[in-house]
């Protein structure tokens, strides 16, 4: 099915970098929910504090996962020198909406929390995110906004899935 498709485009992908340090962490999910996997990068060279990047997997907001976006992900770490966190975020049908967006807000405050022992300066916390990763990290900011929650100082959206209509023209061609 479509996951398989999926994990297969990842395999098809490039190798991650081998020069940026990974590590998964389990961090609380959202109040009543499980705890969430969190893979933490961080980029080579000297210690100090960077920038953080809450990054956000696509997938169509049902399959992918932090595996299959690994090499992606590792490589916005180097080339942008951020701590990266990439959230494995629920996913529908078996976690319908907000599900995922609650993980990703989750992630998000437990990233501000801990920045100092994570080696992330606060003020320079930012989420990127791929497909329906774009969908989420739009919704992330707004979400953030309403709720008086951690500040987002940037948001790269890829190809975002922001209208759940699909009555463009091109959806439609």
């Amino acid at each position: 099915g479509m996951a398989k498709i999926f994990e297969a485009m990842g395999a098809a992908a490039p190798k991650a970098r081998e020069d940026v340090a990974w590590v998964d962490r389990q961090i609380h999910g959202p109040a009543g929910a499980p705890d969430l996997t969190v893979r933490l990068y961080r980029p080579p060279g000297a210690a100090g504090k960077r920038p953080g990047v809450l990054y956000i997997h696509g997938g169509g907001f049902c399959v992918g996962s932090i595996a299959s976006e690994h090499p992606s992900a590792a490589k916005v770490c180097a080339d942008v020198d951020a701590v990266v966190a990439s959230v494995e975020y629920r996913l529908a049908p078996e976690h319908p909406f907000p599900a995922g967006l609650e993980d990703c807000y989750a992630a998000l405050q437990w990233l501000h929390a801990e920045a100092a022992h994570l080696g992330v300066e606060p003020d320079h916390i930012g989420i990127i995110g791929q497909s329906a990763g774009g969908g989420l990290a739009a919704g992330l900011a707004l979400l953030a906004r309403d709720r008086g929650g951690p500040s987002i100082c940037y948001q790269v959206l890829g190809i975002p899935e922001l209208d759940d209509r699909l009555e463009t023209p091109s959806m439609r061609e």
